[in-house]
């Protein structure tokens, strides 16, 4: 695409031209916008083709290797809408995509529309004084209609706003960093300008999200009675946060699980992390796909603990499996809604998110802490016993850093070795982790009337 401006780096762009763009089965060619609006048009004529070559069938290949050919760099308005279009296509959550959108026109506004090799550490200080002075909602309120990000700033600025939460200033810093990160990850950057800054709001450092409970806490949440009292009758309440402290795991990939997602590797039970077609009443596979995996290297094998053995996972197992339903947690939905005609999937731990976070707050855990942390501590606490990152990665499915050579760690050490080698390393290191104590084992009787009730099934 060619831009064109009279005003410089960072002011509106007036001409927008571009040759012939072909997206699957649709093709467009020599088009022009000129004008103020001309790269928002550009950017909109975009979206829409990649909307209608999405409902006639057209899936998005791959990306493809930076070490293969020369990657292509555009201005930071250009790669905000590379990277919302992408996750379009790899059916994120509406609001996880608003959000993040919402963060990158913040950055947009604030600090212009440079090169992406000109950021720097400085525009992300002028970033985080800028958001210092957004105010709450302020894209929803008439008032600030057709101004400009720079003159709400202000104005925030003058009416001398309180400060937003930790946790909005964190949620915005996350979705920075994850721009950056794979814009490092395409070899477009060689480093994140967020590298080295440290977050540290309210009192907390990092993203609130980034915590891990301690000792105590986990006593809280694990308190017998009231984890009882709060799982009593669901299944899908009960097994989750045990599944994610003794496996790392990640909430929706516990959430989606399917019976065929356990699989025996030479004697070892084990978790398929992984997506697959969905599964009909019939036992046939259908041609929709309602799980979904993180990023690439999430897709991983975990030998099941033999606490999760001790507290009855394997009876849990057979229970489900007299029902006939192939899903770990009948109960809980995918969460499918149709919009502007492409099908979205919130994925099956979006009721299972609140309900945990309403559990929290009755144990007294403040506002923002997340299912998420059993995934940190899982990590901080093999750390803490003597594993090896290497060792945590291969369970948990982490990226390498980047600029190492890519690949996950897994694939780098573990690749080599037979299967048997990398499932009983596997084991020997979940083996390292503090039991659990006072965690009533699964009874089935306690969740038999939940699963005899069919009609509150979800496919």
């Amino acid at each position: 695409m060619n831009q064109n401006s009279s005003n410089g780096i960072g002011h509106d762009v007036n001409i927008c031209s571009t040759g012939k763009i072909t997206v699957g089965p649709l093709t467009i060619d020599n088009i022009k916008f000129e004008g103020p609006d001309a790269a928002h048009e550009f950017r909109r004529t975009l979206r829409e083709l990649f909307d209608q070559a999405h409902k006639k069938g057209y899936t998005a290949p791959p990306p493809s290797n930076p070490s293969d050919a020369e990657t292509e760099v555009g201005p930071l308005s250009i790669e905000i809408e590379k990277f919302i279009t992408g996750m379009h296509l790899d059916r994120d959550t509406p609001q996880n995509i608003t959000t993040t959108h919402h963060t990158l026109k913040l950055l947009l506004g604030i600090i212009g529309d440079k090169r992406i090799a000109d950021i720097n550490q400085d525009d992300i200080h002028a970033f985080k004084e800028g958001i210092r002075w957004w105010p709450a909602k302020a894209n929803l309120k008439a008032a600030y209609r057709g101004l400009s990000v720079k003159q709400i700033i202000d104005h925030g600025r003058s009416l001398g706003l309180d400060e937003p939460s930790g946790h909005t200033v964190n949620n915005h810093m996350a979705k920075l960093n994850k721009f950056f990160s794979k814009l490092v990850r395409q070899r477009k950057l060689k480093y994140s300008p967020l590298s080295g800054i440290t977050l540290r709001v309210n009192g907390h450092v990092g993203p609130i999200e980034e915590r891990y409970y301690s000792e105590a806490e986990l006593g809280r949440i694990f308190d017998a009675k009231a984890y009882m009292s709060w799982a009593k009758g669901r299944p899908h309440c009960y097994w989750p946060p045990l599944l994610s402290y003794y496996t790392g795991a990640r909430i929706n990939e516990i959430a989606q699980l399917k019976l065929s997602d356990f699989e025996t590797v030479r004697g070892v039970l084990c978790i398929q992390i992984r997506v697959s077609k969905d599964i009909g009443e019939d036992g046939l596979p259908l041609d929709t796909v309602n799980q979904k995996l993180k990023t690439k290297s999430s897709a991983r094998t975990i030998p099941v603990s033999p606490e999760l053995i001790a507290l009855g996972l394997k009876d849990y197992l057979e229970d489900v499996r007299l029902t006939g339903h192939p899903r770990l947690f009948p109960h809980l939905s995918a969460g499918i809604s149709v919009k502007n005609g492409r099908r979205q999937v919130l994925g099956y731990s979006h009721s299972l998110t609140p309900a945990f976070s309403r559990y929290l707050k009755v144990k007294g855990f403040p506002s923002g802490v997340v299912f998420h942390a059993f995934r940190h501590t899982f990590v901080s606490l093999l750390y803490e016993q003597g594993a090896t990152i290497e060792q945590i990665e291969s369970i948990t499915g982490h990226l390498d850093s980047p600029g190492n050579g890519g690949g996950g760690t897994l694939h780098r050490h573990y690749l080599h070795k037979k299967a048997t080698e990398s499932i009983q390393d596997a084991l020997e290191t979940l083996k390292m982790l503090r039991p659990l104590e006072g965690v009533p084992a699964y009874e089935s009787k306690l969740f038999a009337a939940s699963l005899g009730e069919k009609r509150k099934f979800h496919p």
